[in-house]
């Protein structure tokens, strides 16, 4: 890959570097795709669309509680070097974000039924949030301990216990609450044990492997730290509202039973993300160190490579959602949640543009534009809120689709404009023009050739086609010394 020597080294660095945490996420999304799998099988459409409702609630107010400061800690970690300093940091958002969690996390418990019924006119969900409740303090202190961990470049205990532990351990305790012949109301509490669990191996982790649960002679930086996340909290609050707003109301507007089909289309696509998921852990404290040095070509570069690593890791997965959307739904999760074919094709798109045009919000943030963050983000908010409404009780979840992706195109595009303005950074690089036409040319030729050719044809075609434009635009060499490097890091 031949635009720049220096961001291969930066990108095969990150690669070695992360490859742990590649790992992690890679059993991560493996073992939540499957739990969902299993209780969209399990449980009746309408049982799964309880569980999705309520998690989706739970997400967008653990979120809220956070206030931001997990994303505070990662970025003001690197700045310093002295652990002292970077224990005060961590003290101050401890003293700032637990209260609140376990506040919030009580008052939703004791007030689920009202909420419920009063807010969202879905009796049947009541339970279902009030178990979701108890668990947002133990997902607080989760992201808060593991925000040490990326702030620290520490990525192995990140995915040992935020990606790996967590996953497989919601995963035994959801398949001993179906298995015992438990409902969603099982499955919820499945998912609460796993959060306490987890949440205490985090703690304990900081523990044994940092001083920072050490608060005797610290300076309190709580002003300093809150005011600079608090703008990262209204926009991380946003995204996950973002996330799941659709949800939220196809669960108003028509039922528990759309929602859970709704799920499953999500989560398929949701998949388009999750190198990118990984890139952006690991590019914020290494973009802002970057940034630091004053080093801006260096970030150009290193941003253009990733970029085109996402593009190309992601592109398969992609065409084959596209390409037998209810063949993928059928083998999955299984034929009753069929319906959701189209709403699968146009949320694709909407992932995939969001996937390609790279680690945007995490390179804003390195850069410390958190209030630029936070107005692209109400705005696309304010976009998918609208068209959510207006698509929704006519379109059902095929105008949720339209809604998210036109969402996440204007928020992408919003998110590049800015970066070009700020450090003159496109996101796809010119020199790899070619390698993006013959990508995109070849699968809507393959696409449109499903007309005279069999499913299976038609994948044969493209993993040909996909094999030969890789394989020309990587070096073996390069191949070579990543998996070696990853091989000698994991071991």
């Amino acid at each position: 890959m031949g635009e720049n020597d220096q961001s291969g080294t930066v990108v095969s660095k990150l690669f070695t570097s992360g490859s742990i945490l590649f790992v992690g996420l890679a059993c991560d999304y493996g073992l939540l795709f499957g739990n969902k799998i299993l209780m969209a099988r399990t449980l009746s459409n309408e049982g799964y669309g309880a569980i999705a409702f309520g998690y989706s609630f739970f997400a967008i107010v653990s979120t809220l509680s956070l206030l931001g400061l997990n994303s505070g800690i990662a970025r003001y970690l690197p700045r310093y070097e002295s652990e002292t300093q970077q224990k005060d940091i961590f003290i101050s958002a401890v003293q700032i974000v637990m209260p609140v969690a376990v506040l919030t996390g009580l008052g939703i418990f004791i007030f689920a039924n009202q909420i419920a019924v009063a807010v969202f006119d879905r009796p049947a969900a009541a339970g279902v949030i009030g178990i979701f409740a108890l668990a947002i303090p133990f997902e607080v202190l989760l992201k808060i301990s593991m925000s040490v961990f990326q702030g620290t470049k520490n990525y192995t205990f990140k995915a040992i216990v935020d990606n790996i532990g967590l996953s497989l351990i919601r995963v035994f305790f959801v398949v001993c609450a179906l298995w015992l012949g438990y409902t969603e109301y099982g499955a919820s509490v499945a998912y609460l044990l796993s959060y306490i669990l987890t949440a205490l191996a985090g703690v304990y982790l900081l523990y044994s492997k940092t001083n920072f649960t050490r608060w005797d002679r610290y300076t309190p930086r709580r002003k300093e730290l809150f005011l600079f996340s608090f703008p990262l909290m209204l926009s991380s609050v946003i995204t996950i509202v973002l996330s799941n707003m659709d949800t939220m109301l196809i669960g108003y507007y028509i039922g528990l039973e759309t929602v859970g089909t709704y799920n499953v289309v999500y989560s398929l696509t949701f998949l388009l993300t999750v190198v990118l998921t990984a890139f952006r852990f690991i590019v914020v404290p290494e973009l802002s160190e970057h940034h630091s040095n004053g080093d801006i070509t260096k970030m150009r570069s290193t941003y253009k490579k990733i970029t085109l690593w996402i593009m190309l890791v992601t592109f398969p997965p992609f065409f084959v959602l596209i390409a037998s959307p209810e063949l993928a739904i059928s083998l999955t999760f299984g034929g009753k949640y069929a319906s959701g074919s189209a709403a699968l094709v146009v949320l694709s798109f909407g992932f995939f543009i969001h996937a390609i045009l790279g680690p945007n919000a995490a390179t804003l943030t390195s850069l410390g534009n958190t209030k630029t963050i936070l107005f692209d983000n109400v705005v696309a908010v304010a976009i998918n809120l609208v068209l959510n409404v207006l698509l929704i009780p006519r379109y059902g979840m095929l105008g949720a689709a339209v809604a998210t992706t036109v969402s996440y195109i204007c928020l992408n595009i919003a998110y590049a404009v800015q970066l070009y303005s700020k450090i003159a950074l496109l996101p796809i690089s010119t020199a790899y023009s070619r390698t993006y036409l013959t990508l995109l040319g070849s699968g809507v030729i393959l696409l449109v050739s499903r007309e005279i050719l069999p499913i299976p044809a038609v994948l044969a075609l493209f993993t040909l086609v996909y094999a030969l434009t890789v394989g020309k635009l990587v070096p073996l060499s390069e191949l070579v010394t990543i998996i070696r490097d990853q091989r000698s890091n994991l071991n």
